[in-house]
């Protein structure tokens, strides 16, 4: 509940919840070895500017399947809003897990702490190896330094 910046309210804790939470983190943490897990492989780097569209998609698809180091996916980190929904206008806050858990982990994980300072750099990992020596380090070189994924993949500067 920390991680998504809503207050625990024991009231609404019931077993089934519990145990739901409790399924999908397990899940998380131990995959099954008879399933082959998807293999999710860095974008091709953009070789060209027409490119620029289809490298964004693909920058995109894997932050949506990656996940971070709290299990939330990396898209987490390149979301447009960083209010809360309760707190920006014309939007309303549906509720926990809603309308999924995988889309209540993107627009709510917290953007401070050392686990966002780690899934940032690895979206700049990402987010390097797709420009690095092409047409679009010249945009995105000038956040090397910090290794800053979230304001490298700005879309406003592709």
């Amino acid at each position: 509940m920390d991680r998504i910046q809503r207050p625990f309210v024991a009231a609404t804790a019931t077993m089934v919840l519990v145990q739901d939470v409790w399924d999908d983190r397990y899940d998380l943490e131990n995959p099954d070895r008879d399933v082959e897990r998807e293999v999710i492989k860095d974008p091709a780097p953009m070789a060209k500017v027409d490119d620029i569209k289809k490298t964004l998609e693909d920058i995109d698809n894997v932050l949506n399947k990656r996940r971070g180091l709290g299990g939330s996916p990396l898209a987490y980190i390149t979301r447009d809003t960083l209010t809360l929904p309760e707190n920006t206008p014309g939007e309303i806050d549906l509720g926990f897990g809603q309308p999924s858990r995988e889309a209540e982990l993107i627009r709510r994980t917290r953007h401070d702490g050392p686990a966002y300072r780690q899934d940032n750099i690895a979206v700049w990992a990402i987010i390097r190896h797709v420009a690095h020596g092409g047409p679009a380090w010249a945009w995105v070189s000038s956040f090397a330094r910090h290794q800053n994924g979230r304001a490298a993949k700005d879309p406003l500067l592709w």
